[in-house]
């Protein structure tokens, strides 16, 4: 029995591969398994056995747009100094 609750995949969803996370990103894959370990980026799943990997496009959209609306509010905070 898993314990992982299931994701709920929606149409669009695509699982990426390393090689278009870092297309998609502009991060090196040294830089995407760092980010990863350290809780900074989202983690890969498994797809078969140790070897085959690939992120969710939801969450590799969400990590850009996280970085979008860190960009916003550093300027908003920078105009209002």
């Amino acid at each position: 029995m898993h314990a992982h609750k299931p994701i709920s995949v929606v149409e669009g969803v695509r699982v990426m591969r390393l090689r278009e996370v870092c297309t998609r990103t502009g991060l090196c894959v040294a830089t995407v398994y760092r980010l990863a370990r350290d809780g900074k980026f989202p983690r890969p799943l498994k797809l078969t056995g140790e070897r085959a990997s690939g992120w969710l496009s939801t969450e590799i959209d969400e990590y850009i747009s996280g970085l979008v609306a860190q960009r916003a509010k550093a300027a908003t905070a920078e105009a209002t100094n």
